[in-house]
């Protein structure tokens, strides 16, 4: 889901907690992709995985053995 109603530019005050808690009810494992739903779920006191962002401004991404590890981290997260 994202965590804000509208496309274009958004900040935390756009985000809709009332909708992002209730659509995490009832499941064990949530997983974030980037640090901006990761700190809404955070403010919720949900537990989560952050995936960093699949965006092309994302370097991180570029170094294949980053990437790696971060499956590794998450498919542990998944089997807890």
């Amino acid at each position: 889901i994202n965590c804000v109603d509208a496309p274009g530019k958004y900040t935390a005050k756009d985000i809709n907690y009332n909708f992002v808690e209730k659509a995490c009810d009832g499941y064990t494992k949530i997983l974030a992709l980037g640090y901006f739903p990761s700190n809404a779920l955070t403010k919720l006191n949900i537990k989560h995985f952050m995936l960093p962002h699949p965006s092309g401004l994302n370097r991180l991404l570029n170094n294949p053995e980053y990437i790696i590890n971060e499956l590794s981290r998450c498919k542990r997260y998944l089997k807890c």
